[in-house]
């Protein structure tokens, strides 16, 4: 029987909004087929009407019935501060023969829009396709400790946490994901960010997809006290950084614009 299509989003800066967005395109597109939206750590369910059923708890026979039926689902275990975590294993092995799309978010952030992650993230799920990576622009600007999730586990950042977030501050925070992410064998020596082990599946860089959201921050008037040319010269050069990389990377802004995301997402193939 054929496997979902799994795409698994870290990160910050919109990594939420899009998951749901992917789940409203996937949706779209396969009129006949589920999609589930899940999490392999914590993450606020998705209700609807932006969902059509919600499943707390579900056993397997419920989960089945659900995906069995066309739209999206979303599924979890109960967590604190009434969020959702992640199905059992055998749960979502059936999900795995069931829906046609499965979305995990696989780390948190706190809502700021960058993050450093810890050993013990992200958590990507078996069988995952796809790595979303998202980082939120409007940090461009902003002081360190006041925009990255866990910015003292860079020693720099830590001992400077006033240090200001350019292009290569916003860069480093990616390569940290990718990093975790990535298959060891394919991460050449430019790789600046730490080496961390994650949990779960690795990917090839052809794989990974990173999303540099918030842009519509570089064109409004409230600019962290820099100039909007220079927050959009320091973007530029995280763009350029990361492509130098050979990553797939995408600048934008995900409440103006998001119908490119399903067809830019699912292009590396399996």
């Amino acid at each position: 029987m054929p496997s979902s299509f799994v795409i698994a989003a870290v990160g910050s800066g919109g990594k939420t909004t899009a998951l749901k967005e992917l789940a409203r395109q996937a949706a779209l597109r396969n009129q006949k087929g589920s999609v589930l939206l899940t999490a392999s750590t914590h993450m606020y369910p998705v209700l609807p009407p932006e969902s059509r059923v919600f499943l707390r708890d579900p056993d397997e026979k419920t989960l089945r019935r659900e995906l069995a039926e066309p739209g999206i689902v979303c599924a979890g275990r109960t967590a604190r501060d009434q969020k959702i975590s992640a199905l059992e294993p055998e749960l979502f092995s059936a999900a795995l023969q069931t829906a046609s799309v499965i979305l995990c978010e696989a780390d948190g952030s706190r809502r700021l829009p960058l993050k450093l992650h810890s050993e013990r993230e992200p958590v990507l799920p078996a069988r995952t396709d796809v790595c979303l990576i998202t980082a939120g622009l409007s940090a461009l600007g902003k002081e360190a400790g006041s925009c990255i999730h866990r910015y003292e586990l860079n020693p720099v950042w830590k001992s400077r946490p006033d240090t200001r977030i350019g292009g290569e501050e916003l860069a480093l925070c990616v390569l940290d994901a990718v990093s975790s992410v990535m298959l060891p064998t394919e991460q050449d020596g430019r790789l600046r960010a730490p080496k961390k082990r994650g949990f779960g599946v690795r990917l090839s860089k052809e794989r990974i997809r990173i999303l540099l959201n918030q842009a519509d921050c570089l064109f409004c008037p409230e600019s962290n006290g820099s100039s909007l040319a220079a927050l959009r010269k320091e973007a530029s050069a995280a763009v350029r950084m990361l492509e130098e990389h050979g990553l797939s990377c995408r600048m934008g802004s995900l409440l103006e614009d998001s119908s490119f995301l399903w067809d830019w997402i699912v292009s590396s193939g399996r």
